[in-house]
């Protein structure tokens, strides 16, 4: 067991190592020399723990060679005593006290030495032990010390890489109090541009109040003009209206002279001929009323009665050609309303269907070109573009007999352009 103890290997921290690693400093300076002073102590005592062996191993070695010597005396005492009784005269009392005196001696020594080996072997162990204790608690402290060391050297580490990052934030905030103090500069210049603009949005804007007064009164006669303007527009439309509507009267006038005239000719005619009998067909009585006296209804305006039955004589403003029509309205569906008339032209025998849209007595209704021939006029609602009927400027002349019979003569102004 010593000999393991003495043969271990003594590690030593070597303060180069911290001068190698960057370590400087009272403290770091400290730490390294108390580490070389317990590397020597360790080496001192391994150094005594060796002596100490090789002493012990001398004294084992004397040990073991009084050993073999005291065997051989006795092995030789016991020889002896055996040949006594066949040897007796060989030897006599003297020699044999004498080597009993020396033997005795020897083996007393032998014990004395051997007792003395064995208390120093003892002694030495203690103090091996001892030794052995003291450097492993040497070898913890020195363990401990090392971690300490590199902590602090961590530390020291962490903290260099502290300073270059402060020394790095230092130049970045010099860089920033350099771009604060511009931009301090800048912005005293753009308080003084600000200013200067604020000063000129001001002037625009009293600018802009004397120019908005002005265009308001001047906006504020323009509609005054235009209100007057429409005024004098809606004035001159119902003259107009009423102009037309005395035109329309004026011309049915000269349509009814014109055929009093030739009715006139034609009776004078006949009293130049000798006369025959003849049989007039009879018309009945005539009232002249307005487009508003019709019994009509409904969102379109159209005669809504199913028994109504007309007598329709329509005249072209173009050419004056008369047609006699008969009207009969009839109703085929809750949407669907038509009138059928029936046209009769003079001159012509040939029937065509007629199409007339949206009839109405109030409004100003958009309808089909009248040919002048004989056929059926079917009306429907209608937003076209062909021919117009003055509704308002109508004269109907209707004749009220009964509800289920109702006849009439209609003579509407009709425009074929």
């Amino acid at each position: 067991m010593l000999s393991l103890v003495c043969q271990a290997r003594v590690d030593t921290y070597h303060p180069s190592e911290v001068v190698r690693k960057g370590m400087t400093g009272g403290e770091f300076q400290a730490i390294a020399k108390e580490l070389c002073e317990k590397n020597e102590l360790i080496k001192k005592h391994s150094c005594r723990i060796e002596q100490l062996e090789q002493e012990i191993h001398v004294k084992n070695k004397q040990c073991k060679e009084l050993l073999r010597r005291l065997k051989r005396v006795t092995t030789r005492s016991s020889c002896q005593s055996g040949e006594e009784e066949y040897d007796e005269d060989d030897f006599d009392e003297c020699d044999v006290t004498a080597m009993d005196k020396s033997l005795n001696g020897c083996i007393t020594d032998l014990e004395n030495q051997t007792h003395l080996l064995v208390q120093k072997s003892q002694d030495a162990e203690l103090q091996m032990q001892m030794m052995t204790s003291e450097r492993k608690k040497l070898i913890i402290e020195r363990n401990e010390m090392g971690n300490k060391l590199q902590c602090a050297m961590n530390e020291n580490e962490r903290l260099t890489k502290e300073l270059a990052r402060l020394k790095t934030c230092l130049a970045e905030k010099e860089d920033f109090n350099k771009m604060t103090e511009q931009l301090k500069q800048e912005k005293c210049e753009l308080i003084k541009k600000v200013n200067g603009l604020q000063e000129n949005i001001k002037e625009i804007n009293n600018n802009f109040k004397e120019s908005r007064w002005a265009l308001a009164s001047e906006v504020a006669e323009k509609h005054d003009q235009v209100h007057e303007a429409q005024r004098r527009i809606v004035e001159l439309e119902e003259q107009l209206r009423h102009a037309d509507q005395q035109i329309q009267f004026k011309e049915d006038i000269v349509r009814e002279l014109r055929k009093e005239l030739r009715s006139t000719r034609k009776s004078m005619c006949n009293l130049d001929k000798p006369q025959k009998p003849t049989v007039r067909e009879h018309s009945p009585p005539t009232q002249l009323i307005g487009p508003k006296s019709l019994n009509v209804s409904g969102p379109d305006k159209t005669i809504n009665d199913d028994d109504l039955k007309f007598d329709i004589h329509i005249y072209s403003l173009t050419d004056n050609v008369r047609c006699k029509q008969s009207v009969k309205k009839t109703e085929k569906g809750p949407e669907l309303r038509s009138v059928d008339v029936q046209t009769e032209v003079f001159g012509s025998t040939s029937p065509t269907p007629l199409k007339v849209r949206n009839v109405s007595t109030q409004h100003r209704t958009r309808v089909q070109k009248l040919p002048r021939s004989f056929g059926t006029l079917t009306v429907t609602p209608w937003s076209g573009t062909t021919g117009q009927i003055a509704s308002d400027d109508i004269c109907i002349e209707y004749i009220q007999e009964n509800k289920k019979n109702q006849k009439g003569v209609f003579t509407v102004p009709f425009s074929s352009t």
